[in-house]
C-alpha cells in the first residue's frame, strides 16, 4: 500500500453486513389505466398491421 499512502483508511472492526431490501409494495396504477382494454387494443392493432402487410393479399 505504499503506492497509495494518500488513501490510508482506518481499520473497521464492526459488523459489515449489507442492508437488506424490505420489499415494499407494487406501484399504484394511475387512474384511468385499464390493462385489459390496452392489451385488447394492442392485439387489434397488431392484427390490423399484419393484415395490412400480408403478402398473400398483395398489398405491401
Amino acid at each position: 500500500m505504499n503506492k497509495y499512502e494518500h488513501l490510508s483508511l482506518p481499520v473497521y472492526r464492526g459488523n459489515i453486513e449489507r442492508s437488506k431490501n424490505s420489499g415494499g409494495s407494487n406501484p399504484k396504477i394511475p387512474e384511468g389505466r385499464n390493462k385489459t382494454e390496452f392489451s385488447q387494443k394492442a392485439v387489434q392493432n397488431a392484427e390490423q398491421l399484419e393484415s395490412d402487410h400480408d403478402p398473400k393479399k398483395g398489398t405491401n
